[in-house]
């Protein structure tokens, strides 16, 4: 099985790195990794909250107000105003014109034509991906160390029954990886096809193999799902477009 092409570069924006994904079906993903915290200190740490803040619509600045604690506000405010600003580039808006709606699962997605996005944030760190190609999905969360009483009740709720048998075969430590890099790519492969945990996750077979890439079949098309050579477990899915899907 062939590997996704990934190519990286730097942006002169401090905190945040970019890197592209070629998948095996065709399509391409651009995809950027952000340092929430990286400008929350120094002299124009202020300047730049309310440079993002002043991205945002009525309704978002009204959700962000309702975040408890400051740094959970802010880290939501600077990963909201990157994704604008990133759509804004694709569609040739400044980041505050840049319209969304939301699909009836919640997912959200441009109001007009435009490339299919996907946000994630765990903590002080963000994923962003957008495709032209595909509908794409990413997530990514931090490796909390989780009791082994979690996992077990965690992982009944999200692994089929094949990965629950090869899960109990593990040892005790490479449970925390394999359970964290299942979750992160089943996340990104219910994003990308806009339903969330509202289709029941079980129902995904991927299992555990250390392949970067993952091919499936879910309402008879096609989807991949890769990880992500990010900070913390991280990856990034695509679906393909449906007629009249945003």
């Amino acid at each position: 099985m062939m590997k996704p092409k990934l190519k990286s570069a730097s942006l002169s924006t401090i905190g945040i790195t970019e890197s592209s994904m070629r998948f095996t079906s065709g399509p391409l993903v651009h995809i950027w990794e952000v340092d929430l915290d990286a400008q929350a200190h120094g002299l124009k740490a202020q300047k730049r909250y309310w440079a993002n803040w002043s991205t945002l619509t009525d309704k978002e600045q009204m959700r962000a107000l309702s975040i408890i604690g400051d740094v959970h506000r802010r880290r939501w405010v600077t990963a909201r105003a990157e994704l604008r600003r990133l759509l804004g580039c694709f569609t040739k808006k400044s980041a505050k014109e840049v319209l969304l709606e939301y699909g009836k699962h919640g997912a959200p997605y441009l109001a007009s034509d435009g490339p299919s996005f996907s946000l994630s944030h765990s903590e002080g760190r963000a994923v962003i991906a957008i495709s032209n190609d595909a509908l794409v999905g990413v997530d990514v969360e931090r490796p909390v160390r989780l009791s082994q009483c979690d996992i077990e009740g965690i992982s009944t709720l999200f692994m089929s029954a094949s990965e629950k048998a090869h899960f109990a075969s593990l040892k005790d430590c490479e449970r925390q990886a394999a359970f964290f890099w299942l979750w992160v790519r089943k996340e990104a492969i219910l994003k990308a096809i806009g339903t969330g945990f509202l289709l029941d996750p079980r129902d995904i077979d991927i299992g555990f193999d250390q392949s970067s890439l993952h091919t499936g079949t879910l309402y008879g098309s096609p989807y991949e799902v890769a990880k992500l050579d990010a900070l913390w477990p991280a990856a990034v899915s695509t679906f393909p477009k449906r007629g009249g899907q945003a």
